[in-house]
């Protein structure tokens, strides 16, 4: 996957997502972090920074939000604050990147980080998301309904106002995990994978959430979420 994903230095196209969505929802933009150095084979959890390039991209990005940005969340891991960071900067505001322990691990996936990231070794990132999809417990890890459930109550609860957008930064597992529960999917291919910052905009609606990801609007009732 390196060459599609990790040293893609093309922005996510935010055009199709524009396009549908309503003027008078707040937006919760649910993303994966920007460019990092590549992780020694089976090697996950490291501690790595963003490369340049990645935090030139982050800014760059986040110079192209077209409505006002009023908060960003990141992950503990350094990459995830780092994009925050530099989304902030890109749209020239003075915002403080908060952390939110559920789009990390321990969060609201991931119980015991060690068992989770054994899991990671022995499946790889995509065979891990795709067992948890099919009901697997792989240990470390919650049942992915639940998983969802957490996240989704976590997000979602920033209540961002009409016209306006806040940013949640996490990995690549994580936003996986929690879109593709939500459309349902048990079977994944690379290019379904997401790119670095490539995310997804999500908003409440009753009894559920509705999201855009790729062009494509999606809604979906979710026991358990916050009214």
């Amino acid at each position: 996957m390196s060459e599609l994903y990790y040293n893609s230095l093309i922005l996510p196209d935010l055009g199709r997502t524009l396009a549908l969505l309503p003027e008078d929802v707040g937006v919760v933009w649910l993303l994966r972090h920007s460019l990092r150095p590549p992780l020694p084979d089976k090697i996950f959890g490291m501690q790595v920074d963003l490369t340049p390039e990645g935090v030139e991209l982050a800014e760059k990005f986040g110079r192209s939000f077209p409505k006002r940005l009023v908060s960003v969340r990141s992950s503990p891991s350094k990459r995830c604050i780092q994009t925050g960071d530099a989304l902030v900067s890109g749209t020239g505001t003075a915002l403080e990147v908060t952390l939110n322990p559920m789009l990390g691990e321990p969060g609201a996936f991931v119980t015991e980080v060690e068992a989770s990231r054994q899991a990671l070794v022995q499946y790889g990132p995509l065979g891990m998301v795709e067992r948890m999809l099919q009901g697997e417990l792989l240990g470390g890890e919650r049942s992915i309904t639940e998983g969802v459930r957490m996240m989704l109550n976590s997000i979602l609860d920033s209540e961002p106002e009409p016209g306006t957008w806040h940013a949640e930064v996490t990995h690549d597992t994580l936003l996986s995990a929690t879109l593709f529960c939500l459309e349902g999917r048990t079977q994944l291919v690379v290019e379904d994978w997401p790119r670095m910052l490539e995310g997804a905009a999500l908003w409440r609606v009753p009894g559920g959430v509705r999201w855009i990801w790729r062009g494509t609007v999606y809604e979906r009732e979710w026991p358990g979420l916050h009214p």
